[in-house]
């Protein structure tokens, strides 16, 4: 019958971002680096933000910069988002944003802002990721196998694979190797990183279909020893991976 949807059409549940950039929020210079990278976004900004999830307080650049302290975050407007940033005293940082059941004439959108503040945020490693139905059980679980990476888990195991979109900093590109960047369709960038785009319109595929993407790159740059296992418990470090100290040293 005319104008009615398929039972097995893709769509998206949720969307989320991770980034993990080389500024230390710790440091009041950090986190102002990392939020006002946000905030420059119209379409992204944050419009609540907090130490306390509990407690959902206006946005003030200046106040959040100088907590020192982990935030939560919030967008309460359409596209409406929850996100924290993480507070390191090393030079690295987390953000991450998570979309729930998101309007479907709004994922264009949210994933091309994603994109853009992905490449500005420089990242060591980041990610955006969909949840697209349908899909089989053991590949949902399998696609998001190291997404929420914990920093101290990316210093001991490396970075996970592939995902919707993946950035890679310079040190990592360089030791993944740019012959098997360039076989997966990396984006080579100026300052040595790479950022690969499985899809440009991953909203238009099934979960199975997006899942095959990722498995396929992963067996490429699986091959260099860097990318962590997460799907084994615990985690096993890429056989070429070296640990990152986790604290500074002397």
């Amino acid at each position: 019958m005319a104008g009615k949807q398929r039972s097995d059409a893709p769509s998206v549940s949720r969307i989320k971002a991770r980034f993990i950039s080389p500024w230390p929020t710790a440091d009041a210079d950090g986190m102002r680096r990392t939020l006002s990278t946000l905030q420059q976004h119209e379409r992204l900004r944050a419009s609540h933000g907090s130490v306390d999830e509990r407690k959902r307080t206006p946005f003030d650049l200046e106040t959040l910069s100088n907590t020192a302290r982990p935030l939560v975050l919030w967008r309460l407007s359409a596209p409406a988002w929850e996100g924290t940033v993480a507070s390191q005293p090393r030079p690295y940082s987390g953000l991450s944003l998570s979309y729930e059941a998101p309007l479907a004439d709004s994922v264009p959108t949210i994933w091309s802002e994603l994109l853009t503040l992905g490449n500005e945020l420089r990242p060591v490693f980041g990610f955006v990721h969909l949840a697209l139905q349908p899909i089989k059980k053991k590949a949902q679980d399998a696609s998001w196998a190291g997404f929420s990476t914990k920093l101290f888990d990316f210093f001991d195991f490396g970075p996970p694979g592939c995902f919707a979109a993946s950035w890679y900093g310079p040190e990592l590109s360089a030791m993944i190797g740019a012959d098997r960047l360039a076989a997966v369709g990396a984006e080579p960038r100026r300052d040595g990183s790479s950022r690969i785009v499985l899809h440009p319109t991953p909203w238009t595929l099934t979960g199975d279909e997006l899942f095959d993407l990722q498995s396929r790159a992963n067996g490429v740059l699986g091959a260099s020893g860097v990318l962590g296992d997460y799907q084994s418990r615990p985690p096993e470090p890429g056989a070429k991976w070296k640990p990152i100290p986790r604290k500074a040293g002397p």
